[in-house]
């Protein structure tokens, strides 16, 4: 999963260099605070309202993420296949 929408606000998933670009633009980690203290994802960022209101940069971090996503997930499946 790439994005998360909860409480009116868009988590988007990130790793790595994506995370440090994330951060320079503002957004900011989720916190168990924003929702449940039982529920937490450690790897998605909120997204701010300049971004959302940018379709250009929105859809450039939205496609960074599912590279991301689909990078992760290959390697975890070939990492299954060698083990």
């Amino acid at each position: 999963m790439f994005a998360i929408w909860l409480n009116g606000k868009l988590y988007l998933r990130a790793e790595d260099e994506l995370v440090q670009k994330l951060e320079d633009l503002g957004c900011t980690q989720f916190t168990s605070i924003d929702f449940n203290k039982r529920f937490i994802l450690l790897d998605y960022y909120q997204l701010t309202e300049r971004i959302l209101a940018d379709n250009k940069a929105l859809r450039n971090l939205i496609y960074l993420s599912i590279i991301q996503v689909k990078t992760t997930g290959l390697i975890r499946n070939w990492l299954k296949l060698i083990d």
